[in-house]
């Protein structure tokens, strides 16, 4: 179920009118176990290990061959069944196969498709010379970043940030490993920067800090190169995910967040808060301007809401968290 935004018809539910609360996806009848979406389509690993996207399509995101938007799950070409994980970006989605390969489509300007070239592809393209097997996955703007089985990072696509973390802006067309990272647990890719948790249990950031996304203060000075977030718990540190100007970390059923700064005075004293309103926390995710969280007792939503994406039935931004309807 979806809601929010519907203007490229990435709620799925066959039209484009936008909702305040969830609506059921078309397409996807026989049952899901991930969701990945972006700002204007979202992506599904059935059951059997089938992707299915819906939304926009200018680029060749869906993966189906075509660049026509699609208001219901269509199945993304040649990857067959067994996929582990999907990860939709902005103009482009990637995905592990069963083999633990990754395989990219969609818009390739920056090399985010890691194909060695800036070609397009509405159709997925293996990403060249990966030396170990891919474990997780997770696209930006315009660049992607995996976790192999050594447990070492590697990105490439746009780094005019320094969200490829190896020290300099210049872009990759090809995977590079991100330098001085202790083995990493998980990963998560925002806007225009990264973030991991290390098997030590240390988050490390890297890239732009234009509203704080990197949990430091430095008032919108980014980082080349991965550095660790203060004032996070020392244990306990779950799971991570960055959205695009923002980032929240599970912690012990605790949500913390940083980033989303409003101006460079706020950015100065950015810094991971505890959201005090949930208890017993299990999954966390960020989106534009907003960001949701799963309890025991539902799925909890707060920031902007001026498309319904808050999924409580109005339009009205919120700063704390609502519960979400529907469900």
């Amino acid at each position: 179920m979806c809601w929010g935004d519907n203007s490229f018809g990435q709620l799925g539910d066959g039209s484009v009118t936008g909702s305040a609360v969830p609506v059921s996806v078309r397409g996807l009848e026989a049952g899901t176990t991930a969701l990945s979406s972006s700002g204007q389509f979202t992506c599904a690993l059935t059951q059997d290990g089938i992707v299915r996207c819906w939304g926009a399509n200018e680029s060749g995101q869906l993966g189906n061959g075509t660049t026509q938007a699609s208001s219901v799950a269509v199945d993304v070409s040649e990857l067959g069944s067994g996929v582990l994980q999907v990860s939709a970006g902005v103009s482009h989605a990637c995905a592990i196969t069963a083999s633990r390969e990754v395989f990219c489509w969609g818009t390739n300007g920056t090399g985010e498709l890691g194909t060695g070239d800036v070609t397009p592809s509405a159709v997925p393209v293996k990403v060249k010379d990966l030396p170990s097997r891919a474990v997780a996955l997770d696209a930006g703007n315009g660049f992607t970043c995996v976790t192999l089985a050594d447990a070492s990072v590697w990105c490439w696509g746009d780094n005019g940030d320094g969200q490829l973390g190896n020290g300099d802006d210049s872009g990759r067309l090809t995977g590079e490993q991100v330098p001085n990272l202790e083995p990493v647990s998980a990963l998560t890719a925002g806007d225009a920067h990264a973030c991991v948790i290390t098997r030590d249990g240390v988050v490390d950031c890297w890239g732009a800090n234009w509203t704080g996304q990197l949990g430091i203060a430095m008032a919108s000075r980014g980082s080349a190169f991965p550095i660790g977030v203060p004032a996070l718990p020392s244990q306990g540190i779950q799971s991570i995910a960055g959205g695009y100007n923002a980032t929240c970390a599970l912690a012990s059923g605790d949500v913390y967040c940083w980033g989303g700064a409003i101006d460079a005075a706020s950015a100065e004293l950015s810094g991971p808060r505890k959201t005090t309103e949930l208890h017993g926390a299990t999954e966390v995710s960020v989106g534009g301007f907003h960001g949701c969280a799963r309890t025991p007792t539902g799925l909890w939503c707060w920031g902007a809401n001026r498309n319904g994406q808050l999924g409580d039935g109005t339009t009205t931004d919120k700063p704390t968290p609502v519960l979400v309807t529907g469900l």
